[in-house]
């Protein structure tokens, strides 16, 4: 029993110190994300990003086509303690948009998170070529 309980008490600090983020996290380090490039126009990109995030395991919480803000996350599951996902579409010209994904652990201990960062372009390059800026 005293086992247990030094291996329940050893878990609870490792999530206390290990610390969680959330969907104002994936927003805030925006700026350290990869831009990718698309051929493509904006409307029909923004609503091939929504329709990728519904048909995937996220769940879109918030968007807002003027600002190409899209806010989703993935709850904790038997896989999974839940991730964070910010994305930011924005129009630059002639039918040439830039993307760009946030993707945070929910748990920074969660060693199983999925990368949605790699899914949203992937999809996104089915569809659309990418382009140099």
């Amino acid at each position: 029993m005293r086992q247990l309980l030094n291996l329940f008490v050893s878990f609870c600090l490792v999530v206390f110190v290990s610390g969680c983020s959330t969907i104002k996290d994936a927003k805030d380090s925006l700026d350290e994300s990869t831009a990718h490039y698309y051929k493509a126009d904006f409307d029909s990109l923004w609503q091939e990003c929504i329709d990728v995030i519904n048909d995937s395991e996220l769940d879109l919480v918030y968007d807002n086509k003027e600002k190409g803000d899209v806010l989703a996350q993935r709850s904790i599951s038997a896989f999974s303690w839940g991730e964070n996902v910010f994305v930011n579409i924005l129009k630059l010209h002639d039918s040439k948009v830039q993307v760009k994904v946030s993707s945070k652990r929910a748990f920074s201990g969660n060693l199983l998170a999925e990368n949605w960062d790699r899914y949203i372009h992937s999809k996104l390059s089915e569809k659309y070529k990418k382009v140099e800026m």
